[in-house]
């Protein structure tokens, strides 16, 4: 068993690997630059001072989230792409530059082209013109920006054709405009189209964004919110309390009325009493929580009505309180959301506890017991029930996501700042560290819960051995 054990705890460590390279992934995958989202300055403009500032204050973030750093250890790229993409600060930016690199392949004569539109946008930027010109000034300021987003050839040769005709219009930076254009004739000229299909493999070493992430996340540094602008531990660390809490009490509640309610049903099989509780166990089962809920809190917290449990939140009490009134009050606040969360569960489990009992019921040993003249509690309790456990067991291991996990819906209703309304919030502002380090934490506990089951698989039944004879 031990041996068991411990090779299943070395499985697991490249599954988390795996599954915290997915989450990475994700993360530096998902739309939106991190770096506007902290700072909340996507599609500002302004004057030329205030951007200037705003791009020291892009530049000292962007290196403090490590992101002018490779993102892995090596990259798999084509000839045409530099190993330095990634020095380039704008996401957008790289993904349209990668795209000019796949139709004409020369990396020189693209940087060049991208540097003389970046210097002509500098160059418009330290412009100000009289009220008159101001409307072609934005135009020309627009068609510049298109530039750093379009690759297709015409849409670039009209952009670049209306900047020649404003810049003269103007008297602005005709010199830089037509540098940018003969940057651009030159690189449309000398298509080498053939690096794009040769794939180069790039290496960086240790010093890259996956990396220091990983490293970071051992550490317990699992990032910062773009929403709310502070660590991820601390969020969670604030929100996981409450909803571990819940959850683990109404998982327990759960199991310990739904097992004896299968039991009993098995046993009593057909009669009026097992007619009865199977119907309104389905009829709990179909109600929606969120119904139930409102109902709860309209009639069992209105003073109109009947005002016996308090409607939000998880306490609501004086520091000074005594402890025996501080265990009341939390019980108070507590009884509601535990019943939101639990009285859905005693349907399922409790008929998946009453197929196996029934099954286990109709084997030879229980016969066997029976003719030995053992009692029912014996038979029952004592070799039923253990061996009618395992798909209950099965059950539990997909429990412990819901550690974490939470439910929008409860904790909207009775106000808990549990994980799962953090979870929405995180999903509404698009606050991706919260949603993948809540991703991470439900895969790791999907293993855990696994490795709990097989532990009572062989502590329920003992046939189950996993070491070998």
């Amino acid at each position: 068993m031990f041996k068991y054990l411990l090779k299943r705890i070395l499985f697991f460590i490249p599954t988390i690997w795996i599954i915290s390279l997915l989450t990475f992934v994700l993360s530096v995958s998902s739309p939106g630059d991190p770096v506007e989202l902290l700072l909340n300055t996507a599609g500002e403009n302004g004057q030329n001072a205030d951007k200037q500032a705003k791009q020291v204050e892009y530049d000292e973030m962007r290196e403090k989230l490590h992101l002018n750093l490779p993102v892995f250890y090596c990259s798999i790229s084509s000839l045409s792409e530099p190993d330095t993409l990634y020095k380039i600060p704008k996401k957008l930016h790289r993904e349209n530059l990668s795209r000019l690199l796949d139709l004409y392949g020369d990396w020189n004569l693209v940087s060049d082209y991208y540097y003389a539109l970046h210097s002509l946008d500098n160059e418009i930027n330290l412009f100000i013109v009289s009220d008159s010109l101001k409307n072609q000034l934005i135009e020309l300021k627009q068609n510049i920006t298109d530039l750093y987003f379009k690759h297709d050839d015409a849409v670039v040769q009209d952009r670049i054709l209306k900047i020649k005709e404003f810049t003269t219009v103007i008297h602005v930076a005709e010199k830089e405009a037509s540098q940018l254009a003969s940057k651009y004739e030159a690189l449309h000229m000398s298509e080498v189209t053939w690096k794009s299909y040769y794939p180069s493999l790039h290496w960086y070493g240790m010093n890259n964004q996956y990396h220091i992430w990983l490293t970071n996340l051992l550490k317990g540094d699992l990032g910062i919110s773009y929403y709310k602008k502070q660590p991820v531990l601390e969020l969670i660390g604030d929100r996981i309390v409450p909803t571990v809490l819940y959850s683990f009490l109404s998982i327990f509640i759960a199991f310990i009325v739904s097992v004896p309610l299968g039991l009993n049903s098995a046993v009593n099989r057909f009669s009026t009493k097992e007619k009865i509780t199977t119907v309104v166990l389905f009829v709990l089962y179909s109600l929606p929580s969120f119904w139930i809920g409102t109902l709860l809190v309209n009639y069992l917290t209105n003073p109109l009505y009947l005002d016996w449990f308090p409607s939000k939140g998880i306490k609501d009490f004086e520091d000074s309180a005594s402890l025996l009134e501080k265990f009341v009050n939390y019980s108070q606040h507590m009884v509601l959301p535990l019943f939101c969360y639990t009285y859905s569960s005693f349907a399922f489990i409790s008929r998946q506890m009453r197929g196996s009992m029934l099954q286990t019921l109709g084997q030879d040993y229980i016969r066997t017991a029976w003719a030995k003249g053992l009692g029912p509690k014996q038979v029952y309790w004592k070799h039923a029930l253990r061996n009618s456990l395992l798909p209950i067991i099965t059950l539990m291991a997909s429990v412990f996501p819901s550690l974490i996990a939470g439910s929008i819906v409860i904790e909207f209703l009775f106000t808990l700042p549990g994980m799962g309304l953090l979870a929405y919030e995180s999903e509404v502002s698009k606050d991706y560290p919260v949603i993948y380090i809540i991703m991470l934490f439900s895969a790791v506990l999907t293993l855990f819960g696994y490795l709990v089951s097989d532990i009572l698989y062989a502590l329920v039944d003992p046939r189950i051995s996993y070491s070998k004879k």
